[in-house]
C-alpha cells in the first residue's frame, strides 16, 4: 500500500505531510518513496549496469547519466566487480543486492526493503548489513520489512509487529523481543506464561538453530533454517516430501554435516 501497488480500504497514507493515498506506484517513485521487492527479478538479459541503470531512469533522462549512476550505485552496493555481467548469471545474493541498488538507483527518500535478506546464508546476511546500515547513514529512511532476526537486532532502532493483520506491539527491538503478545503470537498461546513460570529470557531455548544450510553435492537442500526448541515442548516441522525435513534430522543428529550456521 506504501508504494502504491495496493488500494486501502480505509485511511489514509501521508508522505512528507502530503495525502498520497489514490496515487498510482510511479508519482510515489517520483516524490521519493523506492522499494525492493522480495520475489527478485531481474531483467537476465541485461547486464548488472544496465539493470540498475532501469531505477536510474528515473531521474536521469540522458543514457550516459543513468549508467554514470548505476555505475555509482554498483560501488556502494559492492556490485562494482560485476556491472559487465549478465545479471541471470549472478548468485542469490547478488542478485539482492542487484534489487537494493536498482531500487536505490531511483535516489529515494524512504526506502522500502521487502524481506532484502530472505534466502541468504549467515555470511551473506553479515556482509549486506553494514551496506543497508550505510544507506541510512548516506540520508535515506529505511522501513525494512524481515523476518531475519540478526538483522533486526542489528539494524533497527525501532520495531512494529504485525500479528493477523494488526499492529500488536512497537518499541525497541530488545523490548519487542520479550513483549509477552509478541511471544504469544510467534510461540504459541500460552508460551509467554510459559517462560515466565520458569523464569527464563526468551532467547534461551534447549535447542537453538541459527542460519543453518546443507545439502548434498551441489544440490542445497535448507537454506538458512532459524528455529527453537523450548524445554518440554512438542514441536512439529511441517512440509511437503523431499523440501528437507528429514536432512534436517539428519544434520542435528550429526550424520551430516552443515555448510553454514
Amino acid at each position: 500500500m506504501i508504494s502504491g501497488f495496493v488500494a486501502p480500504s480505509d485511511g489514509r497514507i501521508l508522505f512528507e505531510g502530503t495525502d498520497i493515498t489514490g496515487e498510482e506506484p510511479h508519482r510515489r517513485a517520483e516524490r521519493g518513496i523506492g522499494r525492493t521487492f522480495q520475489i527478485v527479478q531481474p531483467f537476465a538479459g541485461l547486464t548488472v549496469c544496465e539493470n540498475i541503470a532501469v531505477g536510474a531512469y528515473l531521474r536521469h533522462a540522458r543514457r550516459a547519466d543513468a549508467i554514470a549512476k548505476a555505475r555509482d550505485v554498483a560501488r556502494r552496493v559492492g556490485l562494482a566487480a560485476e556491472l559487465d555481467r549478465p545479471a541471470g548469471g549472478l548468485t542469490v545474493a547478488g542478485r539482492k543486492r542487484l534489487e537494493l541498488a536498482r531500487a536505490l538507483a531511483t535516489e529515494p527518500k524512504l526506502l522500502l526493503l521487502d524481506e532484502v535478506l530472505a534466502g541468504l546464508n549467515p555470511s551473506e546476511i553479515r556482509d549486506i548489513i553494514p551496506v543497508i546500515r550505510g544507506i541510512r547513514d548516506e540520508g535515506v529512511t529505511i522501513l525494512m520489512i524481515e523476518h531475519v532476526m540478526q538483522a533486526v537486532m542489528n539494524l533497527c532502532e525501532r520495531v512494529y509487529v504485525l500479528a493477523q493483520g494488526r499492529m500488536i506491539a512497537e518499541g525497541k527491538p530488545a523490548v519487542v523481543c520479550a513483549d509477552p503478545r509478541v511471544i504469544e503470537a510467534y510461540l504459541g498461546h500460552g508460551a509467554a506464561a510459559r517462560l515466565a513460570a520458569r523464569g527464563r529470557p526468551m532467547a534461551e531455548a534447549l535447542l537453538s538453530i541459527q542460519g543453518l544450510k546443507t545439502g548434498y553435492g551441489a544440490t542445497e537442500v535448507l537454506r538458512g533454517i532459524d528455529m527453537a526448541v523450548l524445554d518440554r515442548e512438542i514441536v512439529t516441522v511441517l512440509g511437503s516430501n523431499g523440501v528437507g525435513k528429514t536432512t534436517l534430522n539428519k544434520v542435528l543428529s550429526g550424520v551430516l554435516p552443515p555448510w553454514a550456521g
